[in-house]
């Protein structure tokens, strides 16, 4: 019998061990739940408690469902307002009532999301079945605004960057595995695979489960021409004309335009209609294609879209350097 070499002994024991290691790997992939539901292209769905800093007494926390679509990469980033009414054994309630009987804050955010998930679970499209597979809970400074979707935003790229924050934050924690493939999955998106959405009128809860999880299953959003209202916030006069004449010129209905009741220091689309598609098609008509649009869908809007143009309007390039109007 040949004996083998020192250096064949540790080529063969380097092999053992990375067949081992494959297929403790493959065990692990296949009991996890989120590796399962990514390589069955099935959303993963969380909700985001995010507090005040030394406030829990005053305010409830602000509640997010995240709901992440492997197969369009993307995540919807949805907030659901205290305004929400639920139904119990207490009769009608809503979320901030759930909250306000609590005397622990903590728990009285847990007891809002689990009155929230009961509504969605009972609305379809929600997937028959399916709870949620992770939860956070993060605590922020006082003057954060974590109802604000689009700071939220900007706060969640920059976490998603961090490799521990899943380890941290998630409340109850994950398993190891999930928790790594979740990091990874939503690590690879960028702020423009991020959706916002606020589910303002509950009456709509359906049609905006419809939007969310349609996206997941790879159905077209509405694009093209839409009715527009055009608002300026920048205390710049003209500008609201600028915008309508450009718009016009492309073939949007601009059903009104004229000032804000305020000013805002940034310029915002909110697609109050259910067609984000087509409030893109704005931004990039004006040359800001990378602004964020907020669905805030509504029975009876005035127009598709709402353009409010704050003072920093002269970021769209096709609204820079026009003469007034």
């Amino acid at each position: 019998m040949t004996k083998m070499s020192p250096e064949r002994r540790r080529e063969v024991a380097l092999a053992c061990c990375l067949v081992v290691a494959a297929a403790f790997s493959l065990r692990l992939d296949r009991s996890s739940r989120v590796a399962s539901e990514v390589r069955a292209g099935s959303p993963v769905m969380g909700f985001a408690l995010l507090r005040f800093k030394g406030q829990d007494r005053v305010v409830p926390p602000a509640l997010y469902l995240a709901v992440y679509a492997p197969r369009a990469r993307s995540l919807d980033l949805v907030v659901i307002p205290p305004s929400m009414p639920v139904a119990d054994g207490q009769g009608p309630r809503t979320l901030a009532d759930v909250y306000g009987a609590s005397k622990d804050p903590r728990q009285g955010g847990l007891d809002m999301a689990a009155a929230a998930l009961s509504r969605l679970e009972r609305t379809p499209p929600w997937p028959s079945g399916r709870g949620l597979d992770f939860s956070l809970s993060l605590e922020l400074e006082a003057r954060a605004r974590p109802a604000y979707p689009r700071e939220t935003k900007r706060r969640l790229v920059s976490w998603l960057a961090d490799p521990l924050f899943w380890f941290r934050w998630t409340k109850p924690p994950l398993g190891a595995y999930d928790t790594l493939v979740l990091a990874r999955e939503l690590r690879r998106l960028g702020p423009a695979d991020i959706r916002l959405s606020s589910l303002q009128d509950p009456a709509l809860t359906e049609a905006w489960l419809g939007r969310v999880f349609g996206r997941d299953a790879g159905l077209p959003e509405d694009a093209g021409p839409a009715t527009v209202e055009v608002l300026n916030a920048s205390g710049a006069p003209g500008v609201a004309l600028r915008a309508t004449k450009l718009l016009r010129l492309h073939g949007f209905d601009v059903v009104h335009f004229g000032n804000a009741p305020a000013t805002e220091a940034g310029l915002s689309i909110t697609d109050r209609a259910g067609r984000p598609g087509s409030a893109r098609a704005v931004a990039a008509l004006l040359g800001c294609p990378d602004l964020d649009i907020l669905t805030a869908m509504e029975e009876r809007p005035r127009a598709a879209m709402l353009l409010e143009l704050g003072h920093d309007y002269e970021r769209c390039s096709g609204l820079r350097g026009r003469p007034g109007g």
